[in-house]
């Protein structure tokens, strides 16, 4: 069985909390991703100037 992550990645995420995992899913599901996050946030994703909050919370469940 192969591993999905190699162990110096395990060791990365451990040590910085993050990992980039690159291709994980296509561009079309970041593109859709993103178009559902911008239409849920209480800003303009055209407009720079309405970004005043560092971090916005969205809440979770359907």
């Amino acid at each position: 069985m192969s591993e999905i992550l190699a162990k110096k990645e395990i060791e990365h995420f451990i040590h910085n909390g993050f990992l980039r995992i690159d291709k994980a899913f296509s561009k079309e599901i970041a593109d859709n991703a993103l178009d559902i996050l911008w239409r849920d946030l209480p800003c303009e994703r055209s407009n720079p100037s309405t970004w005043t909050a560092p971090v916005i919370r969205l809440a979770v469940g359907l």
